[in-house]
């Protein structure tokens, strides 16, 4: 068998054999190839021994043209998920400014209202910055199982309803008969 790489099979696409868009004059290629061996094999087919063959929709050029569509879509996928990455850390940031800023403001509550049990019941009704985290933690966790609690393994219980799970009678005249 012949043991040539992916790139002397298929080479992707670059400046030297099919430019990819550019953007502001810089090439855009992505972190992730779009374009599986097969379509890197057929390419490399049109690049090569068919290079001056056309089919009536399929070609050489057509096939750069949608592999660079393809290309371009994957770098704009690849845009958005770091856009939403950045912008998931901004709310984090956000969150976390804004619970430090309430936190503070509880802190001057509660001297204020040191003597006014109106006041102090009030702040005392307030849910703790705690409970709030262990709140965000299960609503974040798709399963329901709060981090650092170990996952239960195995397959869950059968329970077949009216029938009890273990007999509820002492086996007593069983262990009588034995011991005579």
């Amino acid at each position: 068998m012949d043991k040539r790489s992916r790139s002397d099979v298929a080479p992707a696409l670059s400046p030297a054999n099919g430019p990819p868009d550019t953007h502001d004059g810089v090439p855009m290629i992505p972190a992730r190839d779009p374009i599986t061996p097969f379509v890197h094999g057929v390419i490399a087919l049109f690049r090569g021994p068919l290079g001056d063959v056309r089919f009536p929709d399929a070609d050489r050029a057509s096939l750069e043209a949608l592999a660079n569509a393809a290309c371009d879509a994957q770098c704009e996928v690849e845009a958005l998920e770091a856009a939403l990455e950045a912008a998931r850390a901004r709310a984090r940031a956000a969150q976390d400014m804004v619970g430090d800023h309430a936190s503070r403001a509880l802190a001057y509550a509660r001297v204020f209202s040191i003597g006014q049990p109106e006041i102090e019941d009030a702040i005392a009704a307030v849910p703790s910055k705690l409970d709030a985290r262990e709140r965000d933690v299960r609503s974040a966790s798709s399963s329901g199982v709060i981090e650092g609690e170990p996952k239960r393994r195995g397959r869950p219980r059968k329970i077949v309803s009216g029938e009890p799970m273990l007999p509820m009678h002492e086996p007593v005249e069983a262990a009588a008969g034995a011991a005579e």
